[in-house]
């Protein structure tokens, strides 16, 4: 546990102002939380913070499933023939993540790795909208996967890591909550768009750019706030750490949580077709080009 710091003035961020100077604070001391004072002047002691094992596990085979209902079926525009029903084919539909999987997954550890969790400014946000009930499609009258006292449990727990009162360590259990709250900052409603599984033109890891463009005909202002998420992620998980990249990170990834719902399925952006993939062949539902 992390030892009480003795009279803080205050705390902001990761920075200390004591005794009328300004230090960084070492990257094992950034999870203390927010502090009781019995005298706001200086007199008081830091509470330690609760520790939970905050990573997040890596690779596509520990992807949480998602909290939202199972959408129905489709037959894509241009789509072949099923031999049994002689009907076009079906397609299952997803929910595509525009930024990747991975890439949320690696923020998130940098962020954890580098003790830089405290105050990331997307948390604040993300807390208010589970306390008051704004991704609606989570919930179980929706069809969703989380009750009500779930989602009260992990605006809990996102309060406590924003304000430093939980903070992590990689040796401690994980949160009651942990699960839920994985689902949830790997699935937010406003990176999601919804569309059929089996696609010919699927990015892999990197930035959805053909659902994108969905977004930039129907919702501009989301598809430049995903677009600058992605960036300025990739720019602060790339390379030498510089924690100068993390505010502007989080402020765009903040862009992203504002949006409550996701995207749902519109036919009309959606056609059956090819491409040769590593001199390979493929057909399947692709984002219609467009025109």
């Amino acid at each position: 546990m992390i030892a009480s710091v003795p009279n803080p003035s205050a705390y902001y961020g990761n920075w200390c102002h004591a005794a009328g100077t300004w230090e960084q604070i070492p990257a094992v001391e950034r999870c203390v939380p927010s502090f009781i004072l019995a005298d706001p002047g200086c007199a008081g002691d830091i509470v330690a913070p609760t520790q939970y094992n905050l990573k997040i596990l890596e690779g596509s085979r520990n992807r949480p499933g998602r909290p939202y209902r199972a959408v129905t079926p489709v037959a894509v525009s241009g789509a072949p023939l099923d031999p049994a029903t002689n009907r076009p084919r079906a397609s299952a539909l997803s929910y595509h993540h525009v930024v990747s999987y991975s890439r949320l997954t690696s923020f998130w550890n940098r962020i954890v790795d580098m003790g830089d969790l405290k105050g990331c400014n997307f948390l604040s946000l993300l807390w208010e909208n589970l306390d008051r009930k704004r991704y609606a499609d989570l919930y179980d009258t929706a069809g969703g996967a989380l009750l009500d006292v779930d989602v009260k449990k992990v605006a809990g727990l996102v309060l406590g890591i924003y304000e430093g009162a939980v903070c992590h360590d990689e040796g401690a259990v994980r949160a009651d909550e942990w699960d839920f709250f994985l689902r949830i900052y790997s699935w937010l409603p406003g990176n999601l768009v919804v569309g059929p599984e089996g696609r010919c033109d699927d990015p892999g890891e990197d930035l959805d750019k053909p659902v994108l463009s969905i977004l930039q005909e129907v919702r501009g202002s989301r598809a430049s706030a995903l677009s600058d998420a992605e960036n300025k992620i990739q720019a602060y998980v790339s390379g030498v750490y510089d924690r100068r990249l993390l505010a502007p990170a989080s402020s765009a990834l903040r862009d992203v949580v504002r949006y409550m719902r996701f995207e749902g399925y519109d036919g009309k952006y959606w056609v059956w077709g090819e491409r040769t993939v590593e001199g390979t062949l493929t057909k399947g539902p692709q984002v219609r080009e467009r025109r």
